[in-house]
């Protein structure tokens, strides 16, 4: 978990709602009533065994979420960086880097 201010970021990188190992990400924030979950976030290309959420850092309305058995053509569990940012409506994935594979 890391915390920042008022807002929360919870992994599940073992998570399975949508397959084994899938993983998520849980956003909550702090208000007068206590801590309240505002969204639940999984990798826009969810990828089986991934981990998501198995790190994360938050920065102000950013947020860094790890796929750290995400796989690339080529090469198995070279994991990956998913970028969200919050807007308006909520938290929204904008780009995801992946590590080079070995050579």
């Amino acid at each position: 978990m890391v915390i920042q201010g008022d807002r929360a970021v919870v992994g599940a990188y073992s998570e399975d709602r949508i397959g084994w190992n899938y993983g998520a990400a849980c956003v909550f924030e702090r208000s007068l009533g206590g801590w309240a979950q505002v969204q639940r976030l999984e990798a826009l290309v969810p990828e089986v065994g991934a981990h998501f959420g198995h790190r994360h850092a938050i920065d102000g309305d950013v947020l860094a979420i790890s796929g750290h058995r995400e796989d690339v053509v080529g090469a198995l569990n070279t994991g990956g960086i998913h970028r969200f940012e919050r807007d308006g409506t909520g938290w929204h994935e904008l780009a995801v880097t992946h590590a080079e594979p070995p050579s």
